[in-house]
């Protein structure tokens, strides 16, 4: 549904999105795919992708990252 949602969004407005990175990880966690979650988390911060925002010096990425270490 997101892929699908993606496409649409980005043949009305190529410029508004640039990614759904950050919906991809929060569907796993919900989904308790954390194994998934885990991998698309590395994957970002491998790119330097900040998830959209920054808390402090903590990315999204690095706050999911935390986040699923207290899940386990």
């Amino acid at each position: 549904m997101i892929e699908d949602l993606y496409a649409r969004l980005k043949t009305e407005y190529p410029n508004a999105v640039t990614n759904v990175w950050v919906e991809r990880l929060l569907t796993t966690m919900l989904k308790h795919e954390y194994h998934q979650s885990e991998a698309i988390i590395l994957d970002r911060l491998k790119s330097h992708d900040t998830g959209g925002f920054q808390v402090g010096a903590k990315s999204f990425y690095d706050l999911a990252h935390e986040y699923l270490g207290t899940t386990s």
